[in-house]
């Protein structure tokens, strides 16, 4: 679908409010994109509309970024009434919102997406129409090019947020193609600060996260699927930053789980060239296991999570079996 043609559906459907949602922990490109489409919809919706920004919960680094921009007192934690039309930004599934799904149903409200991320299967029974671009990088790359569709001019500070959004996704520009560039230069054009989204990203690794990293390279336990190197591991919280981790030590692939009661959440990454060398997509490998566990998952090709329920042993005897029968290969242990 072309920009132009869902921001048209947008404008026939809004009539008093619309509510722009974010994913549970709301990452800098979850909420610059969020920021960003609510200035550009300011300009294209009746005058009188009503917006409410809301998320589960943000990112201490998300959080920094909207306090120093002033933009703080947007963001909700919660839906105080059912909106008539939502755009879930950064995500594709109900699930990926929490709590918030429950204040959007489907048969209420008209559901938008616009996102980045693999599609997922769930996408088109509860969305009126979707955006989504796996091509790109990030979200904040398909707000930028709404803007460009719509011709609608971006202020300073939306394009410096739209471009923390672009750094942070793309892991400072190690993740880069020519439609970054495209992005990047059309942001400076409009007056973003570099100097300052970068500054803005540059927050010290604090002393959770870094327990929780070492935590989980202790509990290391390691799995040969064919030629390739699976580490798992187990935390209680930065299980994304522990995976990251553990393919910085040498994994081809890293699966770390954390149980909070009886919610499961599983983070898994693997490295460029095993995507390149196998095809397996980890967003696929996510969506099976998401189901498998009662829940959802999805992602990218290399970095990819899954919520659902059951304890920390089940949702890694999903990973493994799933990710093994995509590589047609078997389960082996390492000692």
């Amino acid at each position: 679908m072309r920009p132009k043609v869902l921001i048209d559906l947008l404008r026939r459907n809004v009539k008093d409010n619309i509510a722009i949602i974010g994913h549970k922990n709301a990452d800098p490109d979850a909420v610059c994109s969020m920021y960003g489409l609510y200035v550009l919809l300011r300009h294209v919706l009746p005058e009188n509309t009503r917006f409410f920004l809301a998320a589960e919960d943000y990112s201490k680094l998300s959080k920094r970024i909207m306090t120093e921009f002033e933009i703080d007192d947007l963001y909700l934690f919660d839906l105080e009434e059912t909106p008539e039309c939502a755009v879930i930004v950064d995500a594709n599934n109900l699930e990926q919102i929490g709590i918030l799904k429950e204040k959007v149903p489907p048969a209420k409200t008209k559901i938008f997406v616009i996102d980045h991320h693999e599609p997922h299967a769930d996408t088109c029974t509860f969305s009126v129409a979707s955006l989504i671009m796996n091509d790109l990088v990030s979200t904040a790359e398909i707000i930028v090019q709404i803007y460009e569709d719509l011709n609608v001019p971006m202020d300073s500070k939306t394009a410096t947020l739209l471009l923390m959004g672009v750094i942070f996704d793309s892991r400072r520009f190690i993740l880069i193609d020519d439609k970054i560039f495209f992005a990047v230069k059309k942001l400076l054009d409009f007056g973003a600060d570099y100097q300052r989204a970068l500054d803005m990203l540059r927050l010290p690794m604090d002393r959770s996260e870094r327990i929780a990293r070492l935590k989980a390279a202790s509990r290391l336990s390691l799995f040969q699927i064919g030629n390739w190197i699976v580490a798992a591991s187990y935390v209680s919280a930065f299980e994304a930053s522990a995976c990251r981790a553990l393919i910085e030590l040498g994994a081809d692939v890293a699966v770390v789980i954390a149980e909070r009661g009886d919610e499961l959440r599983i983070s898994a990454r693997a490295t460029e060239f095993f995507y390149q060398e196998t095809g397996v997509s980890l967003a696929e490998v996510m969506e099976r296991v998401g189901r498998n566990i009662g829940g959802s998952g999805g992602g990218h090709v290399t970095a990819a999570g899954a919520n659902g329920k059951g304890d920390a042993k089940k949702g890694l005897n999903e990973f493994l079996k799933c990710i093994s029968e995509m590589l047609g290969a078997k389960v082996e242990t390492l000692d």
